[in-house]
């Protein structure tokens, strides 16, 4: 009975971790650069940005062209 017990456990712990991946395509009118960074600009600030870097991460940076 003990071992019924565990191996259901055992079971439930493999079977109810599951993932998933979602994946949307998305457009732009933005300019992107050569390694296909989306890049908005103005005056006063640069702002670079992936929605599609690696595992699903998404990147940012922005640069202050005031400072």
């Amino acid at each position: 009975m003990r071992n019924l017990l565990i191996l259901t456990i055992i079971c439930l712990l493999l079977l109810g971790c599951k993932s998933y991946v979602q994946v949307f395509n998305t457009n732009s009118s933005i300019k992107t650069n050569d390694k296909g960074f989306y890049i908005y600009e103005n005056d006063s600030l640069k702002i670079t940005y992936s929605f599609w870097k690696e595992k699903g991460l998404m990147t940012f940076s922005i640069f202050n062209k005031l400072a």
